[in-house]
């Protein structure tokens, strides 16, 4: 309710002294560029993002010793990445991991769980480090079956 009145007083004191609206106007063009700067900001931001996803390829990753583990009722996955990239630092990518109820009899397995999993790292050209993140998989029932999980890589980020 305060900015109703705020603006009536705003518009009262535009309709009655020329320096309120002098400076009515010069605020509104100040806000204006500000707007223009943030959405610019944003792009460059965006474009940086997204043109850093093909710089590193899957095959110059090594995802070894993936575990998939609980801690306190989450899901927890653990692996060793190796960047194995020549010229770029590996910062970060994105994983899908989907959890399988699976029946010997018949041999049929069906998904009970599927989570996207985006990470930062820093991971430097021919060097190793420990991949530790919580995936959630939102309803997922106890498995009646066997329990399988596998993951897909969908990118990885270079700089």
């Amino acid at each position: 309710m305060a900015w109703v009145f705020a603006a009536v007083v705003v518009i009262f004191l535009a309709i009655r002294f020329v320096w309120a609206r002098v400076l009515l106007g010069v605020s509104a063009v100040l806000f204006g560029c500000v707007l223009v700067w943030v959405f610019a900001q944003d792009a460059a931001r965006h474009r940086a993002d997204e043109a850093s996803k093909g710089k590193i390829q899957p095959s110059e990753v090594t995802f070894e010793d993936a575990r998939l583990g609980t801690d306190y009722g989450s899901s927890r996955l653990t692996a060793r990445l190796t960047n194995h990239s020549a010229r770029y630092l590996l910062t970060g990518g994105e994983l899908v991991i989907t959890a399988q109820d699976c029946s010997p009899d018949p041999p049929s397995c069906q998904i009970i769980g599927q989570d996207t999993v985006d990470f930062s790292s820093s991971i430097p050209p021919g060097q190793t480090r420990a991949l530790d993140q919580y995936v959630y998989f939102s309803g997922m029932p106890t498995p009646r079956g066997q329990f399988h999980w596998y993951y897909v890589i969908k990118y990885f980020k270079g700089q």
